[in-house]
């Protein structure tokens, strides 16, 4: 299968591709699933975490942490196999947000200060549903896996910055225990199998240039 390389001269160009089909299979799973949402009890590392307000800034930081991955990796192997990885993950997500839709339910809250415009921005753009599996953890994921080669820095700063948008998913109440683990196989599986659809013949290509 000849998938195209994210090199640097296309690559503004693909990631504003992949976050318009992002948006639009987000969006449109989130109102028109084929069945009815279901709710998973709360394990006891649900109950165990808290509701905490203000963590709603990392978890939002989370956008800014992808792009930011994306747009400065200088690997353009690396660049091209998460870029794909993570379309893949978006899509197999669809499918399941489609089939088998999970809810959990906004806690309420007064919307006080800076963070609570946060909490309304999320409110407005988001909805209780397409829980498993995390999206915003496949992603988080695969970003760490974009930016931490980026240097000596960002091999440990990127795997906390990604842990920490991963916990603020069960700190803000936007996900289930459960959703994390899914959304990190989910990261997981569709980098392993890009990865074999693309090392190979990049290698090929560039030993016979």
């Amino acid at each position: 299968m000849n998938i195209p390389m994210i090199s640097q001269a296309n690559k503004n160009k693909a990631f504003l591709i992949g976050y318009v089909v992002f948006c639009l299979l987000y969006g449109f799973s989130g109102h028109h699933s084929i069945y009815s949402p279901k709710q998973f009890s709360l394990s006891p590392v649900d109950k165990m975490i808290p509701f905490m307000f203000n963590s709603i800034w990392i978890y939002h930081s989370h956008f800014l942490f992808v792009f930011y991955a994306m747009l400065t990796c200088q690997d353009e192997l690396r660049r091209t196999i998460v870029y794909y990885a993570m379309l893949l993950a978006t899509g197999i997500a669809f499918a399941i947000f489609m089939l088998m839709p999970t809810e959990l339910p906004h806690p309420s809250m007064d919307f006080n200060g800076f963070s609570g415009m946060l909490w309304r921005a999320l409110y407005l753009t988001d909805t209780p549903t397409n829980c498993f599996p995390s999206l915003h953890v496949a992603l988080a994921s695969l970003a760490t896996c974009a930016l931490m080669v980026k240097n000596t820095f960002w091999r440990w700063a990127a795997p906390l910055w990604g842990v920490l948008i991963c916990v603020s998913t069960l700190t803000t109440k936007q996900h289930y225990a459960v959703d994390v683990v899914g959304g990190a196989v989910l990261a997981m599986l569709s980098f392993m199998s890009i990865h074999y659809l693309i090392v190979p013949r990049y290698r090929y290509e560039n030993a016979h240039q």
